[in-house]
């Protein structure tokens, strides 16, 4: 729809799991250890950076807060103003193993689109992909003139 654009790895899957006035996109790499989620909704409300970090927290707990270990730290502010908060819970993999993942979610609002885009790795693999991680989240770009589309939602 031109909303966000953001390069993602060919092989990676792409899982569109829209509502009508929201775009949420999860994209995993072929091992399923790693993934990304875009999750974008309009908003008129010119919110202020706490808002926005209620507004992250609130996500994070609805959707991590009752996955076990789930622990969050405070939001730190990034240098183009969107506000990151770094936090974990213990998964449990397909051979039953326990994995601690690790997630970073940024918010921001550019205009009446309000964007959560989150990472998620198992903590053991953090410093091996690190590099690559942040390479996916400095292409994210949001185009604020852009109309939310939802196509395949409802």
């Amino acid at each position: 729809s031109g909303v966000f654009s953001i390069d993602i790895p060919e092989n990676w899957t792409l899982q569109n799991n829209a509502k009508p006035d929201e775009i949420i996109n999860v994209w995993t790499d072929p091992s399923r250890n790693g993934g990304v989620i875009v999750d974008i909704f309009e908003d008129d409300t010119e919110y202020t950076p706490e808002q926005l970090v209620d507004i992250l927290n609130t996500f994070l707990e609805n959707s991590f807060g009752s996955e076990p270990d789930f622990y969050s730290e405070e939001p730190t502010e990034q240098e183009d103003g969107s506000q990151l908060i770094v936090w974990s819970y213990t998964a449990t993999a397909d051979n039953d193993a326990e994995v601690e993942l690790l997630g970073n979610s940024f918010i921001e609002q550019r205009e009446n689109k309000v964007s959560i885009l989150t990472t998620l790795v198992p903590s053991e693999q953090f410093d091996a992909v690190v590099d690559n991680t942040n390479e996916i989240i400095n292409t994210y770009r949001i185009d604020p003139s852009a109309p939310l589309v939802t196509e395949g939602a409802g």
